[in-house]
């Protein structure tokens, strides 16, 4: 069997050729993967495509002149997708996850009817002892499975679609359909689906828009390269903006996607190498200060223990860093990824839908797990109500917390639920103080929550490498064509200043880039000059920082950039012109004095520059940063007791390979061979690269002919060094 990543990857050629025009390429591509398939019916489709193509070119040819000639190629190219996407469905079906629903294949049908599906499946298994109750997992799982296989949408599929969407039916199976719609996107493409889409966010039922709304940015991101080609859909797409808030809401889900895709992995990467190693060690401090045998008594919750007040006054850095954590995790950084994603292996997540599946209050299938464990009905009903509302913890991480309980024991359970119950009542109060003064209500948190479950199923679900990941390449929103037709020119800044945070510099740079076309604010000029100067590429850096310049002349953070990157990029007096205005602002700031020195020893004026270095000396003094120079140009202008006493402070301080090299010729040159023979091997054991020892130790020649020695003398000098 043929890889299905190479599949894949002819098959995304093949789209890109008809994106281009290049019909002909698709075509070829598309038979040999048609014929490998074994698929006749595609066969004839590309075929017959290939005909009607063939005499379109041939009129072209003889100069016959046709008005349709443009409107035909369009059909053939959009038939052309419609085989790319019929061919994905035949050969996926091969392969897991499709595989394990082929026998749906057969029988596929758009039911929303719980207890028609429910009957149905107690018709088919009578002899099984299931739950086939119409929200039990089982029936749940056949309706969204439905859904998610359905390949293309009749007018009425679409119309039936749209009355049920419209229909009282319960928000948590609209929530559902709207989960396996979105992925059904992904596995093949239908205008009349992302329609629905659309429908459902302009319905505005909580728990439901904000999860259309979500999908179809994910789906209008994956086909950007084809909307152009339905203007149906495009027509569409462009009159979002008119939907009141709709700035709001839109770069709420652009941040969350990001936050989700770009910084849950760095997160991830900060909580297992800062905290981690904390808690650990911490652990044995926890169980003395806190006198866990003592909380683990019967009146544990009547009081408070006076002690929780003086936890850990010694851990300062680790307490901010769990505040920091924390107030990333409800500004909606996932933060609770890196816990919760050892949690996934739970039967429960073997069903693809319960990935997507919301928790709700009264959610009947987990209310008799808890009771199944110990908990009687009324305290599983209120932990279930309590857990719905917990507005910091993603749907699917709740489905984890829940049957994670089962693996505690007794007495650490009714702890770890009480405390839950403190922590959920306290966030509570927060987010329901902060929702009143945000415009955006409950909807935040669905979409933050919403937007974390995707994330869960796409980087965790077991076959998640045969289904497109929406939080790759896909984010790169700025890059695509529909973002520009409706993204605000401030959400441009919002993004770009997102990865500018997170030091993601290349990233903020491509969206920086686009955002100058039209905006020339200095901030803008000064990060991307930064970005360049973190690149290294100076001279660039400079010109951005000069254009800033324009718009605020004597900013003095400003006038610092410009005069660094002048110096590296080599404008020695420009940098001295900046150099000098700053030091008149601040006589005594050793770091501008150290520059103008470095500027004048770059220009070969050492005279000036000794003056300078000797400044910094006097205001700082044993300053590492210049013991270095004054000690080398005392060394070329012959002051080699001066020399050796910077030398030999460097050698005590921060000697660097080089440096035991010059303080080995300082020595010789005063004769003292047998201390400059023990600093030149200090330094040639250091040099991993011998040849850059040699490149080092021959780079002053010039210096120490000035003192009468001969090249004769260097080279054997050399020669006693080496092994």
């Amino acid at each position: 069997m043929v890889e299905l990543q190479t599949i894949k990857n002819n098959l995304k050629k093949s789209e890109d050729y008809l994106t281009r025009g290049r019909l002909k390429n698709a075509i070829k591509i598309q038979k040999h993967l048609a014929i490998e398939a074994e698929t006749n019916f595609l066969i004839e489709k590309i075929n017959f495509q290939l005909e009607s193509y063939n005499y379109l070119l041939q009129y072209f040819q003889k100069g016959v002149q046709d008005p349709k000639r443009k409107d035909l190629f369009e059909d053939i190219r959009l038939n052309l997708f419609t085989v790319n996407d019929l061919l994905w469905r035949e050969i996926a079906r091969n392969y897991q996850p499709y595989r394990r629903y082929i026998d749906y294949y057969n029988d596929l049908k758009l039911e929303f009817d719980l207890n028609k599906i429910a009957q149905k499946k107690q018709q088919y298994f009578p002899e099984l002892n299931m739950d086939f109750g119409p929200m039990s997992e089982t029936v749940l799982e056949d309706f969204f499975v439905n859904i998610w296989l359905y390949p293309d949408l009749t007018q009425e599929d679409y119309e039936s679609f749209k009355s049920f969407l419209q229909s009282d039916a319960f928000w948590v199976q609209k929530a559902l359909a709207i989960s396996a719609l979105t992925l059904s996107l992904l596995y093949f493409f239908c205008p009349r689906k992302i329609m629905l889409l659309f429908d459902a966010l302009m319905m505005k039922q909580e728990q439901v828009w904000e999860r259309a709304f979500i999908g179809l940015i994910l789906v209008l991101s994956i086909y950007d390269h084809r909307l152009k080609f339905y203007p149906e859909v495009a027509s569409r797409v462009k009159t979002l903006p008119e939907i009141e808030g709709f700035d709001s809401v839109f770069k709420t889900i652009i941040i969350q996607l990001l936050r989700s895709g770009v910084e849950t992995q760095i997160l991830q990467e900060r909580f297992e190498k800062e905290l981690l190693p904390e808690m650990e060690r911490l652990t044995p401090k926890l169980s003395e200060k806190l006198d866990l045998d003592s909380l683990m008594s019967d009146d544990i919750f009547d009081e408070e223990n006076p002690d929780w007040a003086k936890l850990m006054p010694e851990e300062e850095e680790f307490f901010n860093k769990m505040s920091e954590f924390s107030m990333l995790q409800l500004e909606g950084a996932d933060v609770l990824h890196s816990a919760f994603s050892k949690m996934k292996n739970f039967p429960f997540f073997m069903r693809l839908s319960n990935w997507f599946m919301p928790f709700y209050s009264g959610n009947q299938s987990i209310i008799s797990m808890l009771e199944e464990i110990g908990m009687q009905e009324e305290e599983a009903r209120t932990f279930v109500d309590v857990l719905s509302q917990a507005k910091y913890m993603c749907n699917s991480d709740k489905y984890s917390f829940c049957y994670q309980m089962e693996f505690l024991p007794e007495l650490q359970r009714k702890t770890t639920i009480e405390l839950f119950k403190m922590e959920a009542n306290a966030t509570k109060e927060v987010m329901e103080t902060e929702a009143l003064s945000d415009p955006m209500g409950n909807s935040r948190q669905v979409i933050i929550q919403y937007v974390q479950d995707l994330y869960r199923f796409f980087k965790l679900y077991p076959y998640r490498d045969q289904i497109p990941d929406v939080f790759g390449d896909n984010l790169l929103f700025h890059k695509k064509e529909f973002f520009g037709w409706i993204a605000s020119k401030p959400l441009y800044h919002e993004i770009g200043d997102f990865y500018f945070g997170r030091k993601l510099y290349a990233q903020a740079l491509d969206v920086y880039t686009v955002i100058e076309d039209y905006d020339k604010d200095p901030q803008l000029l000064e990060k991307i000059g930064f970005i360049y100067q973190k690149k290294k590429d100076y001279q660039t850096a400079l010109e951005y920082y000069k254009k800033a310049e324009l718009f605020e002349p004597n900013k003095k953070w400003l006038m610092k950039k410009i005069a660094f990157c002048s110096m590296k990029s080599g404008h020695f007096e420009q940098a001295l012109f900046y150099y000098n205005t700053l030091l008149e602002q601040d006589p005594e700031d050793t770091k501008i004095i150290i520059n103008i020195a470095n500027c004048y020893l770059n220009m070969e004026d050492y005279e000036q520059a000794l003056q300078y270095y000797y400044k910094v000396d006097y205001y700082s003094p044993d300053n590492p940063k210049v013991l270095r120079p004054i000690g080398w140009i005392n060394f070329r202008h012959k002051n080699l007791d001066k020399a050796q006493k910077y030398y030999d402070k460097v050698i005590e301080t921060s000697p660097r390979p080089v440096d035991f090299v010059i303080a080995g010729h300082i020595y010789w040159i005063k004769g003292e061979r047998d201390r400059a023979i023990g600093l030149y091997k200090q330094g040639y054991a250091q040099y991993e690269n011998k040849d850059q020892f040699e490149k080092i130790f021959f780079e002053d020649t010039d210096i120490l002919l000035s003192y009468g020695l001969t090249s004769f003398d260097i080279d054997l000098i050399f020669e006693s060094i080496i092994d």
